[in-house]
């Protein structure tokens, strides 16, 4: 049982302390060792989905759903060590009829307490509909959207047009259709400052704020991904942008230049100093 103390542990591909508190942050797969039992705050984010595979035909491809995001605050953990597996991103789209990549999914331990987020899917090609996964990816032209696997990690992929793409979900809200195939948006993570975000090269900073797991946009046309980590959709031959490394965010679409890989996943885990 927890008495409201914090708890003390060691791990991470970087250590960060800022405003009294201790960040571990995993950009690889690794082990959190707690070696004072009590509470910590924990976020698991899986790698983001692959946009679609390009028919070179002038058709857009969806975006990547983001890769679910699981947060907690206060969770207590007992001494001993705690396996961190950080997912990575889906493949790249290639030419149609392949597709691009599902991401991996992200876990901090291994019991029936362990986190658990379930990888972004894939953005649809032509005439192929997104994946589910922790959010959906973004329907190919001439196909449907896809929905979220698991609740409360993420949102659907958008529903595309005869000739566009729709966009990625985000752990925040869904992917935008064809005529606004914007990525979803992510979320905002209160507790983890912008210097930690920065230093450790995790999460998106816009403004005083830290992102994860947006989506990425429809191809076909030119729209944003999603506020953390999504991909920007692209025309013509341009590759759509791949999304950011260490967020889980979704890779966005294009038309006739293949798409890019979505951005693979990251575990951060804060305590009191």
């Amino acid at each position: 049982m927890s008495n409201g103390t914090s708890g003390v542990a060691t791990g991470g591909d970087t250590v960060e302390d800022e405003g009294g508190y201790r960040f571990l942050c995993f950009t690889t797969s690794g082990t959190l060792t707690v070696t004072r039992a009590g509470l910590f705050n924990v976020l698991v984010v899986a790698g983001g989905g692959g946009g679609g595979a390009s028919d070179f035909n002038t058709k857009g491809t969806g975006g990547g759903g983001a890769g679910g995001l699981q947060e907690y605050v206060d969770k207590f953990y007992a001494v001993g060590t705690y396996a961190v597996t950080i997912g990575a991103g889906g493949s790249a789209g290639g030419s149609w009829p392949g597709h691009g990549g599902d991401g991996t999914s992200s876990s901090l331990g291994s019991d029936t307490d362990a986190i658990g987020s379930l990888g972004g899917g894939r953005g649809g090609r032509k005439t192929s509909e997104g994946a589910s996964g922790g959010s959906g990816g973004g329907g190919g032209s001439e196909s449907a959207g896809a929905t979220t696997s698991l609740k409360g990690q993420g949102f659907a992929g958008g529903e595309p047009s005869s000739a566009n793409g729709g966009a990625g979900g985000g752990a925040g809200e869904a992917g935008g259709n064809a005529a606004a195939a914007t990525g979803g948006d992510g979320k905002i993570v209160s507790w983890i400052p912008t210097a930690v975000s920065t230093a450790a090269s995790v999460g998106e900073v816009i403004g005083s704020d830290v992102w994860f797991a947006g989506g990425g946009a429809g191809g076909g046309q030119v729209f944003t991904g999603g506020n953390g980590g999504g991909g920007d959709s692209k025309t013509g031959a341009t590759t759509g942008d791949a999304g950011v490394v260490n967020t889980g965010g979704g890779a966005g679409g294009s038309d006739t230049g293949g798409t890019g890989a979505g951005g693979s996943g990251v575990a951060v885990v804060r305590f009191k100093l």
